[in-house]
C-alpha cells in the first residue's frame, strides 16, 4: 500500500503516488535551478508543466487512475533532463532535423507569420509547404464565387492560434521537450508587437470564435438529446421485435418482410444468432446513446479503451453473423418435394362439399408472423409451435372420383435431407358422407425442425360434379380452374359445377 497525493500540474489535478511525486518534484526543482530568475523563466516552466500534464493525461485510463513512478520516468524521458537545455537564446528551426509527418502534427493558425489571421501560414506549417503557395491559392479561389473568403473565415474561427511554445512546436511537427520549449519561449519573448490591423482582426476572430463555441455547445446538447431519444426508440423497437412484450402487438404483424436469417433466429431460438444480432445491431445503438449522454452532459474523459473494445466486439459480431449466415444458407440450399395421393368417391346426384375441420386461426395475438415469400406464411405460437399455412388449389380431374394430392416440400443441406424434413408435416384428409375435410394448416411441434416446410393441397374434381366450397376455405384457397371471369375470393360460400373448362357458378345450395 502506497501513500498518494493530489497535485495541480499545468492546471490539471492528478492523483499521484508519493514516490512518483518526490521524483517529479525533484525534476521540476532542477528545471527551476537551471533556468534561474530570468523574467521569462516562469513562463518557460509553465509551458513545460503544461506539456508534462498532457503526457500524463495520455497514461490515465479507467483501470489506472493514479500516476505512478513509471509514468513520471516516461515523462522525464520524453521531455529530457535539465542538462539538455540548449545554450542558444534564440530559437531557430532546424530544417534538417527530422520532423513528424503531417498527419501527426496539430493544426493551428500561425499568428507570428500572419498577414491577416495566420490561416495560410498555419496550414503551411502543418503540411510543410511555403505559405505563399496557399495565399496564392486563396486569391485564385476568390475569383470563383468568392468561396475562399467563406473558407478562410471558417478556418479562422475554427482553428486556434498557436500562441504557446508547445503549440508552435506541435504545429511544425517538432519534438516537444524542455530544450525546444525553452528556445521557443525565448524566441516568443523577442517577437515584434502586431500592427493595428492584425490586432483588430485577431479581436474580431476571438469574438466570432466565442459566439461559435457557444453555439456549438448548445448544438452539442441538442444533438446529444436527439441521439439519446433516437437510440432509445430504436432500442425499444428491437425489444418489441424480439420479445413481443406488448400484448396483441408485434412489429412483424405489419409484414416487415425481414430476411430469412432473422426468421431462423426467432423461430429456432438460435442463441448464436441472438448474440450476433446484439453485437452487430444493438451495440451501435448503445454507442449512439452513450455518445448522446456525453454530448448532453459535456462529459470529457479518456474512453478510448471503451470505444476500441466496442469496435472489436462489433467486428467479432460481424464475423459470427457471417459464419452463422453461411451455415444457415448451407442448411437450406436444396429443396425436396414429396407427394401423397388420396382418392375419394362421389355420388353424381349429390353435392360435394369441400370444408376444413380446423380453419386457419384468425386470432394472431401473441404470435410471431414469419414470411419467407409471398406464398408462405407461418406463426410462432405461444406454445413455441410453428403453424404453417396450407394452400388449396382446385383443378379439373380426368377420373370419376376426387383425386387429392398432398404436395409437401422442405429445404435442407441436400435433397435427401430436405425430403426427410417433409415428414414433419403431418396432416390428414378425411371424408364423411359427401363432405371432404381438407387441412388448413400443419403444426411443427419442434420449432428447430423448421426448414421452410410448405403444404400444397391439389383437389381434382371430375367433370360434371357439383361442389360447394365452404367459407372456411377463404384464407387458404389460392387458385382454381374457372370457366368464367371471377375472383378467387368469390369461390368460398358458393356452389359450382366443374365443366370441361373449369368451375362455373350455379344457383344451387347444398
Amino acid at each position: 500500500m502506497k501513500k498518494a497525493l493530489n497535485i495541480n500540474l499545468g492546471g490539471i489535478i492528478f492523483h499521484i503516488d508519493e514516490d512518483a511525486y518526490e521524483h517529479l518534484n525533484q525534476y521540476i526543482a532542477g528545471l527551476e535551478r537551471k533556468f534561474g530568475n530570468a523574467p521569462e523563466s516562469k513562463e518557460i516552466i509553465s509551458d513545460i508543466e503544461a506539456r508534462m500534464a498532457e503526457l500524463l493525461q495520455e497514461r490515465i485510463t479507467r483501470s489506472k487512475q493514479s500516476v505512478d513512478l513509471s509514468d513520471v520516468e516516461y515523462v522525464i524521458a520524453v521531455m529530457g533532463g535539465p542538462e539538455e537545455v540548449a545554450q542558444e537564446s534564440t530559437y531557430t528551426s532546424n530544417q534538417d532535423s527530422p520532423r513528424r509527418p503531417w498527419y501527426q502534427r496539430r493544426l493551428y493558425r500561425d499568428p507570428d507569420n500572419s498577414i491577416i489571421g495566420g490561416v495560410c501560414s498555419g496550414l503551411a506549417a502543418f503540411f510543410g509547404i511555403d505559405p505563399v503557395i496557399l495565399r496564392i491559392l486563396f486569391l485564385v479561389l476568390l475569383f470563383f464565387g468568392g468561396s475562399s473568403v467563406l473558407l478562410y473565415l471558417i478556418l479562422w474561427i475554427a482553428l486556434p492560434a498557436a500562441r504557446t511554445p508547445v503549440q508552435k512546436l506541435e504545429m511544425k511537427g517538432e519534438d516537444v521537450n524542455i530544450s525546444s520549449i525553452e528556445k521557443a519561449s525565448r524566441s516568443s519573448a523577442q517577437n515584434m508587437p502586431k500592427n493595428g490591423w492584425q490586432t483588430f482582426f485577431e479581436s474580431f476572430a476571438q469574438i466570432l470564435g466565442g459566439i461559435l463555441k457557444a453555439a456549438v455547445k448548445v448544438l452539442a446538447v441538442f444533438i446529444g438529446f436527439m441521439l439519446i431519444l433516437v437510440g432509445a426508440a430504436i432500442m425499444m423497437f428491437f425489444i418489441v421485435l424480439n420479445a413481443g412484450i406488448f400484448e396483441g402487438f408485434h412489429p412483424m404483424d405489419f409484414n416487415l418482410g425481414l430476411p430469412m436469417l432473422f426468421h431462423f433466429a426467432i423461430a429456432q431460438g438460435n442463441w448464436g444468432f441472438q448474440i450476433a444480432n446484439f453485437l452487430v445491431f444493438i451495440l451501435p445503438i448503445l454507442a449512439i446513446v452513450y455518445l448522446g449522454i456525453k454530448l448532453l452532459f459535456g462529459l470529457k474523459y479518456n474512453d478510448k479503451t471503451i470505444w476500441f473494445s466496442a469496435l472489436v466486439l462489433w467486428l467479432l459480431g460481424i464475423v459470427l453473423w457471417i459464419i452463422l449466415a453461411f451455415s444457415t444458407v448451407r442448411s437450406v440450399k436444396s429443396e425436396g418435394i414429396v407427394q401423397e395421393n388420396r382418392q375419394f368417391t362421389t355420388q353424381p346426384n349429390r353435392v360435394l362439399v369441400l370444408d376444413v375441420k380446423d380453419p386457419w386461426p384468425d386470432d394472431q395475438n401473441n404470435k410471431f408472423q414469419l414470411k419467407t415469400n409471398d406464398k408462405s406464411l407461418y406463426f410462432l405460437s405461444n406454445k413455441n409451435e410453428i403453424i404453417g399455412k396450407a394452400e388449396i388449389i382446385i383443378e379439373k380431374g380426368n377420373k370419376n372420383q376426387v383425386d387429392i394430392t398432398l404436395e409437401k416440400s422442405a429445404r435442407g443441406k441436400n435433397e435427401q435431407e430436405a425430403e426427410s424434413k417433409t415428414q414433419s408435416i403431418k396432416v390428414s384428409v378425411s371424408q364423411n358422407d359427401s363432405i371432404i375435410y381438407l387441412p388448413a394448416y400443419f403444426v411443427l411441434t419442434n420449432r428447430k425442425d423448421w426448414r421452410i416446410q410448405h403444404l400444397r393441397v391439389i383437389v381434382r374434381i371430375p367433370e360434371g360434379q357439383i361442389v360447394y366450397i365452404s367459407p372456411q376455405l377463404k384464407d387458404i384457397l389460392i387458385d382454381a380452374e374457372l370457366n368464367e371471369s371471377r375472383w378467387i375470393s368469390e369461390l368460398p360460400g358458393n356452389t359450382w359445377k366443374m365443366t370441361n373448362n373449369g368451375l362455373q357458378m350455379i344457383n344451387r345450395q347444398p
